[in-house]
């Protein structure tokens, strides 16, 4: 994952803010930015999301049997940003 995606997932979805992620979707469809939603699908569908890492990014506090609540957030975010693709789910290790 790169540095850029984890630095705009901890600006953007601290704690699961509505708010927060919904600027977060208008930045992504005004271009501003348009990296987030390859470099989002990329770390989904390559394992590069894991339960502690997205505790570290958002302020969670998941367990690793909390996965299908990581998902819900990580779709959450995916309706906000893509909202006319198809969520591509999260791969895990």
């Amino acid at each position: 994952m790169s540095q850029r995606l984890k630095n705009q997932i901890r600006t953007s979805c601290t704690n699961m803010n509505p708010a927060t992620i919904a600027a977060l979707g208008q930045a992504v469809s005004s271009g501003t930015l348009g990296w987030f939603v390859d470099e989002f699908s990329w770390a989904m569908e390559n394992k590069a999301i894991t339960v502690a890492g997205w505790n570290d990014l958002t302020g969670r506090a998941f367990h690793d049997s909390d996965r299908p609540l990581v998902e819900k957030d990580a779709q959450d975010i995916w309706n906000a940003v893509a909202p006319n693709e198809p969520f591509p789910g999260i791969r895990w290790s």
